[in-house]
C-alpha cells in the first residue's frame, strides 16, 4: 500500500503581511515645533525660531548679560511620558491595522491628534517652578507658556508617509 501526499502552500498571506509590515516602517509621526518657523518681528523675541525658544522652555536658560536666566520648564517630556502611558489602545489599532492588511493612516492621524492634545494639557497643569514675581509683574498674570500664544499654536503634529531618513 502507498500514499501519496500533496501539499501547496498558499504563503500569499505571509507575503501580504511581509509587504505590510515594511510599508510601516515608512510611516510615522512627527510632533513639537516642526514646521521651522520663527518669530514674528512683532514680538520679544521676534527672529528667533519657535523651537528654539521652546528648547529653552524646556531644558531652562542660563543667565546671559541681556536676559534673566529660564528655568526648566519639562512640559514637553512630561506629554511624552503621559503618551507612553495612554496610547497602547491606538498602538495595537494600529499594529492590527498592519498584520490584517488595513491601512493605517486613519489611526496615526488619530493618535497624531492626540499628541498635540497631550501637549496642551501638559501646560494646563502648570505643575513646575513658578513665574518670578518680575516676571508676573510684566506680564500681568502668572500662566507659564502663555506670553503671546505662539509657542503653543505652532505645536503640530503630522503624519509622515516616508522613510524618516527623509525627513528634516
Amino acid at each position: 500500500m502507498g500514499f501519496t501526499v500533496d501539499v501547496k502552500l498558499d504563503i500569499s498571506g505571509l507575503k501580504q503581511l511581509e509587504k505590510s509590515c515594511k510599508g510601516i516602517t515608512k510611516k510615522h509621526i512627527r510632533y513639537g515645533w516642526i514646521d521651522g518657523k520663527i518669530y514674528p518681528a512683532s514680538s520679544d523675541n521676534k527672529g528667533i525660531p519657535i523651537a528654539q525658544v521652546a528648547h529653552w522652555q524646556e531644558y531652562g536658560k542660563q543667565k546671559t548679560a541681556n536676559t534673566p536666566p529660564i528655568p526648566s520648564r519639562p512640559y514637553f517630556r512630561q506629554s511624552i511620558a503621559m503618551t507612553k502611558v495612554n496610547y497602547t489602545t491606538n498602538l495595537s489599532t494600529i499594529f492590527s491595522d498592519v498584520v490584517h492588511n488595513r491601512n493605517p493612516i486613519t489611526n496615526l492621524n488619530k493618535l497624531a491628534v492626540e499628541l498635540v492634545k497631550d501637549y496642551s494639557e501638559s501646560v494646563l497643569r502648570q505643575n513646575f517652578e513658578e513665574l518670578s514675581g518680575i516676571t508676573v509683574a510684566k506680564k500681568g498674570h502668572s500662566y507659564q507658556m502663555d506670553d503671546s500664544g505662539i509657542m503653543i499654536e505652532n505645536f503640530k503634529s503630522k503624519v509622515y508617509r516616508t522613510s524618516m531618513d527623509t525627513v528634516r
